[in-house]
């Protein structure tokens, strides 16, 4: 069987949260092979914000905008939502139960480096948090009104 689930993009929105708890979902079946394929866009496609998800946007917004790269953007993105940083991956074979995960990539990063094609949610990396808090401290003052930061 193959099933297709949708998010939104280039902002995240609540059918991108039901994306990413489908997926899981999807590949929670005992001693299964997941096949997970991933591009530039996943990290709005498929996401699960540990802040409420008004807050996710205006973040990823600022974010997006910014000048930072993608390998700091996705800093902050991992420290805010649970499905970044080989969530997935960590869903998927939390049962030792002989599933198997495999990911096919199309890439849209310098360098192809999986740890950020669409965030890694198939590939555990520990998450920078001092990386994140600096690129949180450069957005505060862009976000403080909007959010009450």
């Amino acid at each position: 069987d193959c099933e297709i689930v949708y998010g939104d993009h280039p902002s995240p929105t609540e059918s991108s949260v039901y994306a990413a708890e489908e997926v899981i979902k999807l590949c929670s079946e005992p001693s299964s092979l997941n096949l997970v394929f991933l591009s530039g866009g996943t990290s709005s496609l498929c996401c699960l914000p540990s802040v409420s998800l008004d807050l996710y946007k205006k973040i990823t917004g600022a974010l997006v905008s910014s000048s930072h790269p993608i390998q700091s953007i996705n800093s902050l993105r991992s420290v805010l939502d649970n499905f970044k940083s080989g969530g997935l991956a960590s869903e998927i074979l939390k049962a030792d139960d002989g599933s198997a995960l495999k990911t096919y990539l199309i890439s849209d990063v310098i360098d192809d480096d999986v740890r950020y094609i669409g965030s890694g949610p198939t590939c555990y990396q520990e998450r920078d948090i001092e990386l994140a808090k600096d690129v949180w401290r450069s957005l505060k003052p862009e976000l403080e009104g909007e959010v009450g930061v």
